[in-house]
C-alpha cells in the first residue's frame, strides 16, 4: 500500500466517522419532529385574521424604523444609495434626490477646466500665461461666492487671489521643492476653506488642479483620499468637502456635459490612487427617479403602490419601499412557524385593497383587510409520515453518495500519483538523456571553435552553436530542476554565502554562455550574507539573468541588483527588458505559463516558477515590484532567519 496516501485515507476516514455521527444526529432530531408534529396536530386552531393584520402592521413599522438610519445618512452624504427611501419635507421631494441639471448643453465648467489645466501647465513651463489660459480676473457674483466674511481688506477679488495661488503652486512643481509644493499647495486648501467660490467655478479648477498635482508629482493617497471623497480639515474652522459628494450636492449648478465631465475626472483621479468610487460613479450615473408624491398627504401609516408612508412629529413624511407580497409571504411562514395556520396556508390582500393600492390610492393599514386561504387538514398526519419517509431517504443517499466519494477519492489520487509518477520519469530520463549529446556537441563545437579561431568568415559559427547549446542545457536543468521539486527529492542544503559572490558567479557563467553584453551593477552586496542553498540561489539568479537577456530589445542589457536588510531581507533585481503586462504579474510564475503578448512568449515557462518555489522553500517570496517598457524590477524577500550577519 502506498505510504503517501495513508494521510488522505485518514483524512477520509475521519470524514465518514463525522458525517456518520452528523447523520445518526440528524436522524434524531427527524424522529423526534414527527413526534411532536403528531402530538400538536390535534392541537391547531385557525381565526387569526387580527394577528395577521396587527404583525404585518409591525413588520412594516420595523422596515421604516430600520431605513430611518439610512434616510438620516443618505439626506447628509449623496454618496449613499437612496434606493427605496423616501423623504417628503414641506411638499419637496429630498428622497429619492431628484436628478436635475441647469437647462442647456453649453459647457462653461468644461471650459474653465481645460483654461486651468492649460494655465497650470503654461507656468510649469516657465512660460507666460496667454490668453487661451486666462481665467479671468473679475470678481464673482454674490451667487458665485457663498461666503465673503473672510474678504481681504485690498480690493483682489478673492478668485484672483485664487490664480495668483495656483500660478505660485505650478511654479513651485516646476523646482521640485517640496517645502515649497507642500507649503504652496497648502495654501490653496486654506484659500478654498476661507473664500467658498460658487461651484462653478470651484469645482473645475479643484478638478484641474488636482489632475494637475497628479501628472507631475506623487501626492499621498491620504491627502488625495480627503479631498477626493472623506473631505479635508485645516483646522477647527477650515473645513473643506470632499470633490465626489460635492459635485453630487452641486449638479444642478452644472449642465450634464458638464457634469459628465467633471464626474469622470473625479472617478479618474479616485481609481488612479485606489480610492473607492463606484458609489460615486453609481450616484452620478443613476437617472432621475420620478417618484410623482410630492404632493401626498397622509395623516396616518398607509400603503401607495409599493411604498409604505407615515408622517413624523417634525411635519415630514418618510417612506420606504417594501414588497407587501413578500411580507404576506413571510407572515404566512411566520404564521406557519407558530403553529397558528396550516402548512398550505396563506394570508392575502383583499381583492378590493389590491386593486385600490394598483391605482395608486391611499391605502391606510388601519383600513387594510387581510383574508387567510386555509386548506382543509385532513391529510397533514400522511404528509408528516411522507416528510419523514423523505428525510430518511435524504440521510441514507447522504451516507452512500459519502462512501461513493471517498472510494473514487481514493482511486482517483493513486491513479493521478501513478501518472505523476510515470510523467516525471520520462521526463528525468529525456533530460538525462540529452545531457549526453549535449555535452557532446558542446566539445566538438569548442574544437571547431578552436580550430576555426583564424578564419574569420567561419569563426561565428562555433561560438553560435555553443550559445545555443548552452540555452539547451540550461533548458535541461531547469527540467531537471522542477521535475526534483515536483516529486519532492530535492532539499535544500543551506550554507553561508555572501550575495556578491552569488552575483560574480552568475556573471561567470554569463559570459561563459556567450552573454557577455551585460552591464550588472551589484554595490555593496559582499556584506550581505545569506544562509541558503547557493545552487538553488545560483539557478534562481541565473533564471532572472537570463530572462532580461532573452526578453531584450537593447543593445546592450542593464542589470541592477540591490538589497536592503530591515525585518527581512529584500533584494531588488531590476532589468531593461521590455517589461510584462500588469495582468501577467502574478501568472508568470505559474508552471509553464508564457505571457499572450506576441513580443514576449518566448521562453519555456519555467525559469520564474521554479525562481518562486526556491524562495518558498526558503519562506520567502518573488514578486513584481514594478514593470513598464523600460524594464521590469523584481523583489527578492527572505526572513532574517535566512540571513547570517556578517
Amino acid at each position: 500500500m502506498d505510504r503517501r496516501l495513508l494521510p488522505l485515507l485518514a483524512s477520509l476516514g475521519l470524514g465518514l466517522g463525522l458525517l456518520t455521527w452528523a447523520l445518526a444526529t440528524l436522524q434524531q432530531v427527524f424522529v423526534a419532529e414527527r413526534a411532536e408534529a403528531l402530538a400538536a396536530l390535534s392541537a391547531r386552531e385557525a381565526s387569526a385574521g387580527r394577528y395577521a393584520q396587527k404583525t404585518l402592521a409591525q413588520q412594516l413599522a420595523d422596515a421604516l424604523a430600520g431605513a430611518r438610519p439610512r434616510i438620516d445618512l443618505a439626506i447628509t452624504d449623496p454618496l449613499l444609495p437612496d434606493t427605496g427611501l423616501l423623504l417628503l419635507d414641506a411638499g419637496q421631494r429630498r428622497l429619492p434626490r431628484p436628478v436635475v441639471f441647469a437647462p442647456g448643453d453649453a459647457t462653461p465648467g468644461e471650459a474653465l477646466y481645460h483654461r486651468a489645466s492649460g494655465r497650470l501647465e503654461t507656468i510649469y513651463r516657465g512660460e507666460a500665461p496667454d490668453a487661451a489660459t486666462d481665467l479671468g480676473s473679475k470678481p464673482g457674483s454674490a451667487r458665485d461666492l457663498d461666503s465673503e466674511s473672510d474678504a481681504r481688506s485690498d480690493t483682489q477679488s478673492p478668485w484672483q487671489a485664487r490664480i495668483e495661488l495656483l500660478d505660485t503652486f505650478a511654479a513651485a512643481l516646476r523646482t521640485d521643492a517640496p517645502d515649497e509644493v507642500s507649503r504652496a499647495f497648502r495654501a490653496i486648501l486654506s484659500h478654498q476653506s476661507r473664500f467658498r467660490l460658487g461651484p462653478a467655478r470651484e469645482l473645475p479648477s479643484s478638478v484641474a488642479l488636482l489632475d494637475f498635482f497628479e501628472r507631475h508629482s506623487r501626492p499621498s493617497r491620504t491627502l488625495m483620499r480627503q479631498l477626493l471623497r472623506d473631505g479635508l480639515s485645516l483646522s477647527a474652522r477650515e473645513q473643506l468637502e470632499g470633490l465626489q459628494p460635492a459635485l453630487l450636492h452641486a449638479r444642478s449648478r452644472f449642465t450634464r456635459p458638464d457634469f459628465e465631465l467633471l464626474a469622470s475626472r473625479i472617478e479618474r483621479l479616485s481609481e488612479r490612487f485606489d480610492l473607492k468610487s463606484e458609489d460615486f460613479a453609481a450616484r452620478a450615473a443613476e437617472p432621475d427617479p420620478g417618484v410623482p408624491m410630492a404632493s401626498l398627504s397622509v395623516d396616518a401609516p398607509a400603503l401607495v403602490r409599493e411604498w409604505y408612508v407615515a408622517p413624523s412629529a417634525d411635519d415630514r413624511l418618510y417612506g420606504v419601499a417594501v414588497s407587501v407580497d413578500a411580507m404576506l409571504t413571510e407572515l404566512s411562514i411566520h404564521m406557519i412557524e407558530r403553529s397558528l395556520l396550516e402548512p398550505e396556508s396563506r394570508v392575502d390582500l383583499r381583492a378590493q385593497d389590491r386593486a385600490a393600492m394598483a391605482q395608486g390610492n391611499i391605502q391606510p393599514l388601519e383600513r387594510l383587510t387581510l383574508e387567510i386561504h386555509a386548506p382543509s387538514w385532513q391529510t397533514e398526519r400522511t404528509l408528516i409520515s411522507q416528510r419523514f419517509r423523505a428525510k430518511t431517504t435524504l440521510v441514507v443517499a447522504c451516507g452512500g453518495f459519502a462512501v461513493a466519494i471517498a472510494v473514487l477519492t481514493v482511486i482517483g489520487q493513486r491513479r493521478k500519483r501513478r501518472m505523476l509518477e510515470l510523467r516525471a520519469e520520462a521526463v528525468a530520463m529525456l533530460s538525462h538523456e540529452l545531457r549526453t549529446p549535449l555535452a557532446s556537441l558542446r566539445l566538438q563545437a569548442e574544437t571547431l571553435e578552436h580550430r576555426l579561431a583564424h578564419v574569420p568568415a567561419a569563426s561565428e559559427y562555433p561560438r553560435r552553436i555553443l550559445r545555443d547549446i548552452d540555452g539547451l542545457s540550461f533548458l535541461v536543468e531547469n527540467i531537471l530542476s522542477f521535475n526534483r521539486m515536483e516529486r519532492g527529492a530535492w532539499q535544500p542544503e543551506r550554507r553561508a554565502v555572501s550575495l556578491g559572490e552569488l552575483v560574480r558567479k552568475m556573471c561567470d557563467e554569463l559570459e561563459a554562455d556567450d552573454l557577455s553584453k551585460l552591464d550588472v551593477r551589484a554595490p555593496n552586496l559582499d556584506s550581505v550574507r545569506l544562509y541558503v542553498d547557493p545552487d538553488w540561489m545560483r539557478l534562481l539568479l541565473l533564471n532572472l539573468a537570463r530572462n532580461a537577456c532573452q526578453y531584450n530589445d537593447q543593445g546592450r542589457v542593464s542589470l541592477r541588483i540591490e538589497a536592503e536588510l530591515d525585518t527581512c531581507v529584500r533584494v531588488r533585481f531590476s532589468d531593461n527588458g521590455i517589461g510584462i503586462p500588469a495582468e501577467d504579474w502574478e501568472r508568470v510564475f505559474e508552471d509553464f505559463y508564457r505571457s499572450t503578448n506576441a513580443r514576449t512568449s518566448r521562453g519555456s515557462g519555467l525559469g520564474l516558477a521554479i525562481s518562486r518555489r526556491i524562495l518558498r522553500m526558503h519562506q520567502g517570496n518573488i514578486r513584481i515590484a514594478a514593470s513598464s517598457s523600460e524594464g521590469t524590477t523584481f523583489e527578492i524577500t527572505l526572513p532574517r532567519l535566512a540571513v547570517e550577519d556578517a
